[in-house]
């Protein structure tokens, strides 16, 4: 992975590696963190509500159905219609359920931009529709698991087949309350954790694996008595699975179907901290496809397709992306800046025209009026590239800031721009902050001979040291009528190396390779 340049003053280094101040700004910290705690139960407790009121629904419309107590053309399998209570929330329907259920996370969660949870949830936070959603999608599947088959009005013939399809609810709804009641309960003790975290520390994210019900020995005991009391009411009475239109192999599959839908319900009640590529436009996303494919209106950055989105779309014919579009930088119109290619490179080009006529009538333009050399200096800097990496290794304990010089021959190549130009950052990639677990703070700049990398650990904590192996990469472009350099025209020195206040620099080595 690319790690991007982040440029930070010297005092923020201080701050990333200091927890909350004293004070004021420390007490609003713990009420943040407190109050996503209040949020996070409060969301378990209305999870497990929906699913109890959910299932309980469809078991009775059942029944009521089959004693010709409701019309015989309901569709018992779906929320909206089972419940006649309307206790159960309806997405965007102002109904009893939704009304309550919305005053009750209202009341505990924050409003967007206030409340670190709501990140977790698609549409920008929304916490009470999304899981309205997706508790009335499981449950409604896991009802038509159950029984998707024949009315059983019959009040003689069906009597044992009734009995059997009203013990079928009754004990796939005792598994999944089971399954949302421990993951719930577990979730909760975890959060409490976080009281002692400050609010840069804590984190509230999706539900912890061990907390998933298929972790829980009760879920799996309500699933064994399940399977016991089906059989004696349904085997032993000769009722099968296509008599109640139930699943197979039955009655093994009602255990499994209500443990799978307390699984998918846990696993989305506390949401998921935003991700590029789950299929929901979330902040700081300009779109949200659910694919890895380019140029198809949505990129795998989540970004709109088209030159300057940051992404590199080859089947789009790109060479670069830097997200920045600039005409005049290293990557124009997404290909790789080259001489004459009719942009000119700020810093680097004094003119770019493709025809080799100089257009730019300037001071600076003009002496060069029908042959408009690209280059600035003696180097014309071609599309051929040569990529060079630096290794390190330590003799002891490793540096947590490191700082390397590359030396190269101007003559022969060299990199667009100067300095610390955007030209520069561009082609050197930081390697060993990729290794640091709380990241680092690196710096780069060119001196047209000598390329100096720095990194510095963003926090001390334990063995938070720049580890061996490689530095950085950088890739060169060679001069008009330079051939590839070999491997002795490139050398690297270790400027400085500490391990806080002590000095490694003495134990520490660098080496060049030249990458095929």
């Amino acid at each position: 992975m690319t790690q991007k340049m982040i440029w930070f003053p010297v005092f923020v280094v201080a701050l990333l590696a200091s927890s909350v101040a004293p004070g004021g700004d420390a007490l609003a910290a713990d009420k943040q963190v407190a109050n996503s705690i209040k949020c996070r139960k409060q969301i378990g407790k209305e999870v497990k509500k929906m699913g109890k009121d959910g299932g309980k629904a469809v078991g009775k419309c059942h029944d009521k159905r089959n004693k010709l107590k409701r019309p015989q053309g309901d569709d018992c399998n779906l929320i909206e219609t089972a419940d006649d209570k309307n206790k159960f929330p309806v997405a965007d329907s102002g109904n009893k359920g939704e009304l309550k259920y919305d005053k009750n996370v209202n009341k505990k969660c924050a409003p967007t931009g206030e409340e670190v949870v709501r990140l977790n949830y698609p549409d920008n936070g929304n916490i009470e529709d999304s899981l309205i959603q997706v508790v009335t999608g499981e449950l409604e599947a896991w009802a038509a698991t159950l029984t998707d088959g024949p009315d059983l009005t019959d009040k003689k013939e069906g009597k044992d087949e009734r009995k059997c399809q009203k013990e079928v609810f009754k004990q796939g709804q005792k598994i999944l309350d089971t399954g949302l009641k421990e993951a719930v309960k577990c979730q909760d003790k975890i959060d409490k954790l976080e009281k002692k975290q400050t609010a840069q520390e804590a984190a509230f994210l999706e539900i912890d694996t061990g907390c998933m019900p298929s972790a829980s020995e009760k879920v799996q005991k309500a699933a064994s008595k399940a399977l016991v009391k089906l059989q004696k009411k349904c085997g032993d009475k000769g009722v099968d699975s296509s008599a109640i239109g139930s699943c197979d192999p039955f009655p093994d599959c009602v255990a499994d179907a209500s443990k799978d839908a307390s699984m998918n319900i846990s696993d989305a009640m506390y949401g998921i901290p935003p991700e590029c590529g789950n299929g929901f436009v979330e902040t700081g996303e300009g779109c949200d496809d659910g694919d890895d494919i380019c140029g198809d209106g949505c990129d795998p950055n989540c970004a709109p397709s088209g030159c300057g989105n940051g992404f590199v779309c080859v089947g789009d014919g790109e060479e670069c992306d830097d997200g920045l579009a600039l005409e005049t930088g290293a990557c124009p119109a997404c290909m790789y800046a080259t001489c004459e290619d009719g942009f000119v490179q700020t810093g680097v080009e004094i003119c770019g025209d493709a025809a080799d006529v100089c257009p730019f009538q300037t001071a600076e333009c003009a002496p060069n009026i029908g042959t408009c050399p690209c280059a600035q200096g003696d180097c014309l800097l071609t599309a051929t590239r040569q990529t060079v990496r630096v290794e390190f290794e330590t003799a002891g304990s490793n540096p947590t800031s490191l700082q390397i010089a590359l030396d190269y021959h101007e003559d022969e190549v060299g990199i667009p721009g100067f300095g610390t130009n955007l030209t520069v950052l561009d082609r050197v990639d930081v390697k060993a902050v990729d290794r640091l677990p709380f990241g680092g703070i690196p710096a780069v700049n060119d001196s047209d001979y000598s390329l100096i990398v720095s990194l510095l650990t963003t926090i001390i904590i334990g063995d938070e040291r720049i580890s061996d192996g490689t530095f950085f990469e950088t890739t060169f472009d060679t001069c008009s009528g330079a051939s590839l350099p070999t491997l002795d025209k490139y050398s690297c020195e270790v400027l400085s190396a500490f391990n806080g206040g002590n000095d490694v620099g003495g134990n520490t080595t660098c080496t060049v390779s030249i990458l095929p």
